[in-house]
């Protein structure tokens, strides 16, 4: 797989999770509305960090990356890792706390970072393929 491959399945991925996101939180599903906002950030996160060929390991690994590749580097705003770190907190206790369920509140705010972060993301990647990357 080439790495242009690679970046389009991985945002493609990314929107197909937001959008499930959305439709399981308008089922009433907030903690899989929750899982899947998170994961819409995570592919997106995976994307970038393919543009700019930097290698990760799994979920902590890739967050840190990004935030030390992508956004300290000046390439994304900071708050952008900020969101995704945050997200990642809300999966963890929408997958295995079941005593405390995740707010409603809380997931309709996480899928609004997802889809500015979805935005935000295939912006940079945009602006990349436009200087001949990846």
């Amino acid at each position: 797989m080439t790495k242009k491959e690679e970046v389009d399945l991985l945002e493609a991925r990314a929107k197909e999770s937001l959008c499930q996101a959305k439709v399981l939180f308008e089922q009433g599903f907030t903690s899989g509305a929750a899982q899947d906002a998170y994961y819409a950030m995570f592919y997106a996160a995976e994307s970038a960090l393919a543009v700019i060929r930097v290698r990760h390991g799994g979920h902590e690994d890739t967050i840190e990356l990004f935030g030390r590749r992508v956004c300290v580097e000046g390439w994304l705003d900071k708050r952008h890792h900020t969101m995704l770190k945050a997200a990642y907190q809300t999966r963890l206790q929408a997958d295995y706390n079941v005593q405390k369920q995740v707010a409603p509140a809380r997931v309709k705010e996480l899928m609004d970072e997802s889809e500015s972060f979805l935005a935000a993301v295939s912006g940079f990647i945009a602006a990349r393929k436009k200087e001949g990357r990846p």
